[in-house]
C-alpha cells in the first residue's frame, strides 16, 4: 500500500479500509488494533498530540472515533 502524506487523509481512508478488510477476512471484530506513528502520543493514547509536518490531518485524529471502534489503541 503506497500513502500519499500530501493527499488529504486518502491515507486514513487506506488504513481504515485495510482494517474492515482485515475483520471481515476473519469473520470477527478485531481484539485489538495497534498503531504507531512518528510524534507525540497524547495522553489518552487514541491521538498524536504532537507530529508538525508530517502525515497532514494525523496530529489530534482519533483514531477509536475514525475506524468506529472502543478499543484503545496504545502506541
Amino acid at each position: 500500500m503506497n500513502f500519499d502524506a500530501d493527499a488529504a487523509m486518502d491515507w486514513a481512508g487506506e488504513i481504515k479500509q485495510l482494517v474492515v478488510n482485515c475483520q471481515e477476512k476473519a469473520n470477527r471484530a478485531a481484539s485489538w488494533i495497534g498503531l504507531s506513528a512518528p510524534g507525540l502520543a497524547a495522553r489518552d493514547r487514541r491521538s498524536i498530540a504532537h507530529m508538525p509536518g508530517r502525515l497532514q490531518g494525523l496530529e489530534g485524529l482519533d483514531w477509536t472515533t475514525y475506524l468506529n471502534s472502543k478499543i484503545l489503541f496504545p502506541f
